[in-house]
């Protein structure tokens, strides 16, 4: 059994959440709600943890049958109930051959109500594919591997054994006792699912009535008044054709057997929910599923936000209120250039972010020739000419040069090159890119 904690600055309360950060115990008291909803530590302001424990500390079963029961008193209880009443009685009336087809529907069905509140739902709602199909192949058949066979003989005798098997006047009430201790733990145990699964052999119940304690109180109440009714039952004369009051010995038959269906729809119930609420002990389902929060109630604290410190806040405004300083484009540009980053000098001039005649003829050439070393030859002669375009600067010699190269030996644009060359001799004779441009001319 797990040790439910107390608050850690009220000892009277039971703790609910744990702050993730100075670790505290909360009770509702302690714990607020934060923003978006979110439950924090009232101290601290920091997020918490909710505290899951087992169901069963939080809710034992002995708290929880009562609750568990309220679905019988529903008008979808009393027609399945009655449903089922009908029909296995009417099989019992046709007589051994559908004795035991009758009994199998009865112990499903019993089964079926105690697998669906195993697992938390309605035990009278919707059926499912999965809740049918399992019952009959897990259920249903560890209970007749195991102790079921003591019932069915029992019920045997009860039904049809009195006519043909000479019995003592007690043997019924030592049968129906044996079924009063032997049905509830073989109903617990077999309807367990996961690691804790077994087959329910007489031999081990005695184990499981110690370990249940107490729980099974209500069970064996159950079972009492089934047994107890079914030994009405038989008590009641046989069916024949000479009977004078067939009609009310059939009505009788049937009303008891429908009391009999509302104590078997119970004892599956408190059977499920017996499973669901030890499930940890009992090692039934997903251990994760079992763990619940210790509180199902909301944070009634409040938490007061910590002044702010006033150098922070000066500091965040004179941050926030700053000048913006604009970056000049051609500074990038030129940091860019010295860098050899093509890429980034592209960006910016295809962004808008400066124009090439806004850069000053020393860089456009420094681009050009990075282009061209790259392979984009077109674009660097593109700048080149609008370069050399604008009015004579010391630079324009020089650009004049390295564009009639890329169009003589790259464009293949020769007669534009040879262009090129002689308007260097003629504005910048005597230069040195003058005797380049002359070496470079065919003669004449």
């Amino acid at each position: 059994m797990e040790r439910l904690e107390t608050c850690g600055q009220h000892r009277g309360g039971r703790a609910g959440w744990r702050c993730a950060t100075c670790q505290r115990a909360l009770c509702p008291a302690c714990t607020a709600l934060g923003p978006e909803d979110l439950p924090v530590c009232a101290a601290c302001g920091n997020l918490v943890d909710v505290i899951l424990v087992s169901r069963a500390e939080v809710a034992p079963f002995a708290s929880t049958w009562p609750v568990a029961l309220r679905p019988l008193m529903s008008l979808r209880a009393w027609g399945q109930i009655t449903l089922a009443a009908v029909a296995v009685q009417f099989m019992l009336f046709l007589g051994p051959r559908w004795w035991l087809t009758g009994r199998a529907l009865e112990l499903g069905w019993l089964l079926y109500l105690a697998r669906r509140a195993g697992v938390g739902f309605d035990p009278f709602g919707r059926p499912r594919y999965v809740d049918l199909g399992s019952v009959w192949a897990g259920p249903l058949l560890r209970l007749f591997a195991g102790a079921g066979w003591v019932l069915a003989a029992g019920a045997w005798l009860g039904d049809f054994g009195r006519a043909t098997v000479p019995l003592l006047p007690a043997l019924p009430w030592v049968i129906a006792l044996l079924a009063v201790v032997v049905a509830p733990p073989s109903l617990v145990v077999a309807c367990i699912e996961g690691e804790g699964r077994q087959v329910p052999f007489p031999w081990r119940l005695p184990r499981w009535i110690r370990k249940l304690g107490r729980d099974l109180l209500p069970l064996f109440l159950l079972t009492g008044v089934v047994a107890v009714l079914e030994l009405v039952d038989a008590a009641m004369p046989p069916l024949h054709g000479e009977d004078t009051q067939m009609d009310r010995h059939i009505l009788e038959a049937y009303v008891v057997r429908w009391w009999s269906f509302v104590a078997v729809a119970g004892l599956g119930i408190l059977a499920g929910t017996l499973v669901r609420t030890r499930a940890t002990e009992l090692g039934h389902g997903d251990p994760d599923e079992d763990r619940v929060p210790v509180l199902s109630v909301a944070p009634a604290g409040r938490w007061v936000p910590p002044a702010p410190d006033p150098d922070v806040v000066a500091a965040e405004r004179a941050r926030r209120y700053a000048p913006i300083e604009l970056e000049d484009p051609t500074e990038a540009i030129a940091a860019a250039l010295a860098r050899k980053d093509v890429e980034d000098v592209m960006e910016r001039l295809a962004g808008g972010h400066a124009s090439p005649d806004a850069l000053d003829p020393g860089q456009v050439i420094d681009l050009a020739q990075l282009l061209a070393g790259r392979g984009d030859v077109k674009t660097a002669a593109q700048l080149l000419r609008a370069l050399v375009a604008r009015p004579a600067h010391e630079q324009t010699a020089r650009a004049l040069v390295i564009l009639a190269r890329l169009c003589v030996e790259k464009l293949g644009a020769e007669e534009e090159g040879h262009a090129l060359y002689r308007r260097v001799l003629a504005e910048f004779p005597g230069t040195r890119a003058a005797e380049f441009a002359s070496s470079r001319l065919p003669p004449t």
